[in-house]
């Protein structure tokens, strides 16, 4: 074990940090930076997550730092176990490998932060406060959960107001306890006093006769009463009031004061008016479409489907209602088993249930219903709750569509249930050099498409069989050819009659082998870039981080122009690594796009640059679909070159092209020699750049699509400018 300052004395104020690295050097020197960033870390390392687990298993830590790449489980890996035992430690993934889909996992997993690795000691003060943050909101967090339990149940004591009366109109106040004024808003004193009753000043004005004959109504009875009104309070806000109280009588029976509980109910009411509003736009919504609710209670077995469901097949509730045995007998035959099996996945998994079904109406026709569910648990009951919806217009529509020939389709054809070839269309018998007359009335795994090979001929078995039963079939199969074979994009999709009945099965295919064979070579281009970006990510930058943190710690020690130097070729070299992970990885995949205001992202974009006394111009007010951060990385590079090599008072301008944009500058331009080049790998004009940040552009470029080219700008300098750019409809 190695820890990073075994003689660090510990006290209440001490925070124990767990740092898991697999580079054992880079792990001292992190133990010793935190050290010396906070006085109150003790820092404690391990190399490998088995390690880790140990030292938790045998102290207690407060936070956990660890890296991602390390050599049997990874820092993921090492997140997941420890949540299983603890969710809420602090835990961050400080790590050299940064990418979107890393930090997807982590958050995925319960990370609390996530921190990519830099070459420069900066890096620990960012690390110590986001270690100090996250072990503050922990304890913030516990210390507001105790508060939150005793003032909820000092709440619960203290539900409302207690009082007594005289049985009067004005109902004058005797005494009152609890908190009268945030009530009413009037003090307490106000109303015992009876500078204030409740009876004209307090309850709403279209309520106060109700109240009190509700109350002289009970009395009279001898019982007690109970009901809701509303109240006016001091600054005229409405409220709702719950009360309960009884009278309370002399020895001779003498009716002397009233005393009872009110509290406020405002928001119980509200929210029952609103259910109610909701419930009759439900109601409405269910009729016009077509559909309705129901309710099953899995224990009992008592089933219930409302009124506007039992319309759309035409029974009454008596016929329906009441057991689940009444479904079960009007579903279709050829449903049964394939309700009763969703039924039986929902109940298992407590999820959802959806499926489409035909029920019997009232005449002995079969409707289609597309019903959806939910499994619930109330008072001990397994229940399930859903709706239903008259789906069999929707079902003759697609039937119709279904027995037309999908010309979108390469290949198409009619089958029989039992698989015979009734039709072929001109490209599938084209594709296999098959004559029609040939064909027609042979089994379709007997056809030459699929008899090149018994798993073709048994794929095409099961495609039928399945089809046959009601299933749509889809599948990826090798089909022999006259000169080649080719892999398509098979399915059968079966064609069934008002009854639910197969009647033709629709074999549909689409040629997809230079696509499969283009997506395979890519994905092995990808595996390639992966692997590079790892070795570049993992095991050239981690020990240049411990050089540079080295050369850090000798300049602390001693004073020498050559470790000036070296600072300043490491920094160079993790610029070339940075640029060169980011043509590894993001190549020509552009990722997800959407709408982008342009000006607004060349604005973020500037101040994302050191740009000393430059200046911007935005001449661009224009909507385009882009990957926002692709686009991002497009603008600063232009940006940050322009300001790189047009000195301290560049102007960059940022304007509108008829089929695009452009991005100017003032500065000396670039001379025509060196024009065709500075798109290259490596090219580049000053000896502070990696020579790599115009050949992201041009890549960002063309994989949106569009093209870059460069020229003089207005003042002589260069002018980028990116065309074949779609500017969104009515953005100007």
């Amino acid at each position: 074990m190695l820890t990073g300052n075994t003689s660090v004395s510990e006290s209440s104020d001490t925070i124990r940090i767990l740092h898991v690295d697999d580079d054992r050097n880079f792990a001292k020197v992190s133990a010793t930076y935190l050290e010396r960033e906070d006085d109150s870390f003790h820092v404690e390392t391990a190399t490998s997550v088995g390690e880790g687990l140990s030292l938790l298993d045998e102290g207690t830590f407060h936070c956990i730092v660890s890296d991602y790449e390390m050599p049997g489980r990874d820092g993921i890996a090492f997140l997941e176990a420890v949540r299983e035992t603890d969710s809420d430690i602090p835990f961050i993934l400080y790590t050299g490998k940064g990418s979107e889909e890393v930090a997807s996992e982590a958050i995925s997993a319960g990370v609390t932060d996530y921190l990519q690795k830099e070459a420069s000691s900066s890096q620990y003060t960012v690390l110590a406060n986001r270690i100090h943050n996250a072990v503050a909101v922990r304890r913030s967090h516990r210390t507001a959960r105790e508060r939150k339990r005793r003032l909820e149940t000092l709440i619960d004591n203290l539900p409302g107001v207690v009082y007594q009366c005289r049985n009067e109109p004005e109902w004058p106040l005797q005494s009152i306890e609890g908190d009268c004024e945030e009530l009413t808003g009037y003090p307490k004193t106000a109303l015992e006093r009876h500078e204030v009753t409740f009876g004209e000043d307090i309850i709403h004005p279209d309520d106060r006769q109700q109240v009190w004959d509700r109350v002289q109504k009970a009395l009279n009875a001898g019982e007690s009463y109970e009901h809701t009104f509303r109240i006016s309070t001091a600054d005229g806000t409405t409220k709702w009031l719950w009360e309960h109280g009884q009278g309370v009588h002399s020895d001779s029976g003498e009716l002397i004061a009233l005393e009872g509980f009110f509290t406020d109910v405002t928001d119980r009411i509200r929210q029952q008016q609103a259910l109610e509003k909701i419930e009759r736009r439900l109601a409405l919504a269910l009729e016009k479409a077509e559909a309705g609710l129901w309710e099953w209670n899995v224990d009992t077995g008592d089933l219930y489907w409302s009124e506007e469901l039992l319309a759309l097949l035409g029974i009454s509730p008596d016929e329906f209602n009441g057991s689940i045995e009444a479904f079960r007998s009007r579903l279709h035959p050829s449903d049964v088993e394939q309700v009763e099996d969703a039924i039986d996945e929902a109940l298992e998994t407590g999820g959802t249930y959806q499926i489409e079904q035909r029920l019997q109406d009232a005449e002995g026709n079969y409707v289609w219903f597309e019903i959806r569910g939910q499994v619930v648990t109330d008072d001990g009951s397994t229940i399930m709750v859903g709706i239903g919806i008259d789906i069999t217009a929707r079902k003759e529509q697609e039937r119709r569509y279904q027995a037309i020939f999908n010309q979108t389709y390469q290949f198409t054809g009619l089958l029989e249930p039992d698989g015979t070839l009734i039709e072929a269309n001109d490209s599938a018998l084209e594709f296999g050099g098959i004559d029609r007359e040939t064909v027609i009335g042979t089994k379709l795994w007997e056809t030459p498409w699929f008899t090149h090979s018994e798993t073709t001929k048994e794929t095409a078995r099961e495609a039928v069989s399945r089809a046959a039963d009601g299933e749509f079939f889809r599948r990826e199969v090798p089909v022999q050819g006259s000169d080649r074979e080719a892999i398509i994009d098979f399915s059968i999709r079966p064609v069934t009659d008002d009854q639910g009945t197969v009647q033709l099965l629709i074999p549909e295919g689409r040629d997809i082998t230079d696509l499969k064979k283009k997506e395979q070579a890519l994905q092995n281009e990808r595996d390639r870039l992966d692997e590079f970006a790892s070795i570049v990510s993992h095991d050239l930058r981690n020990p240049l981080n411990v050089a540079q943190l080295r050369v850090d710690l000798a300049q602390n020690e001693c004073d020498s122009d050559h470790l000036d130097h070296a600072v300043r070729a490491q920094g160079r070299m993790m610029a070339l690594i940075d640029d060169l992970l980011l043509l590894a990885r993001s190549g020509d995949h552009l990722g997800e796009v959407e709408m982008v205001e342009l000006a607004a992202t060349v604005e973020s974009c500037w101040e994302n640059i050191a740009t000393e006394q430059a200046a911007s111009q935005i001449a661009i007010d224009r909507v385009i679909e882009a990957n926002r951060s692709r686009l991002h990385q497009l603008f600063e590079n232009l940006m940050r070159n322009a300001v790189e090599h047009g000195g301290r008072d560049v102007t960059v301008t940022v304007g509108e092209l008829d089929d695009g944009f452009y991005v100017e500058d003032t500065g000396p331009g670039i001379s025509a020699v060196d024009r065709e080049a500075v798109f290259d790998s490596g090219y580049s004009t000053n000896e502070k750049g990696t020579g790599f940040g115009l050949s992201i552009v041009k890549q960002i470029t063309e994989a949106h699509g569009w093209s870059i080219s460069l020229t003089d700008g207005q003042d002589g300098g260069a002018r980028f400018e990116i065309t074949g750019v779609t500017f969104a409809p009515g953005e100007k």
